[in-house]
């Protein structure tokens, strides 16, 4: 069965042009999108992207705790808020100096899901956010809202030239 469920996890800094390039050199890691060079500010975004699983399709245990089902395609839960803040560790000054400050960067969860949405952090990961003054940011959708006809791949209604809207 092929999971259409998948998370995204972003790592997002508010930059300068000029300094766009200059982050992969201090982050230690390349940005998942070229600076498109539209703006005199943009976002400089490294991307993380993982399939997740509906309840049916998890790891199921039986009563002694041993796994009588793992999903062929398992993947372990990324600790993506950790690894984020991992990178900029010991980098804040380096960005400041470039003019980015850390209300700048942002790590964002975006997340489709099937029936219901839940997540849960821990204390100790909102902390460390907390902490380092980031923000996190999460963006949740129904994948069945872009499965209907109507809808695009981008979650837009489409509308038929024939249709007309009333307001």
């Amino acid at each position: 069965m092929e999971n259409d469920l998948k998370s995204y996890y972003y790592l997002k800094i508010w930059v300068k042009k000029e300094h766009y390039n200059r982050l992969e050199t201090i982050l230690g890691v390349k940005p998942s999108k070229e600076d498109e060079g539209l703006y005199d500010v943009t976002w400089w975004e490294y991307c993380i992207e993982a399939e997740h699983y509906a309840d049916e399709d998890c790891i199921q245990y039986n009563s002694k705790g041993e796994i009588v089902y793992m999903p062929e395609n398992w993947q372990e839960p990324i600790d993506f808020i950790e690894h984020f803040l991992s990178i900029l560790d010991g980098k804040y000054e380096q960005l400041k100096e470039i003019g980015i400050e850390r209300d700048d960067i942002s790590v964002w969860y975006l997340y489709a899901y099937d029936g219901q949405c839940n997540m849960e952090f821990s204390p100790e990961d909102m902390y460390a956010l907390g902490k380092e003054g980031i923000a996190l940011c999460i963006s949740c959708w129904d994948i069945h809202d872009y499965e209907a006809d109507e809808y695009d791949e981008n979650g837009k209604l489409i509308i038929d030239e024939k249709q007309e809207i009333n307001n």
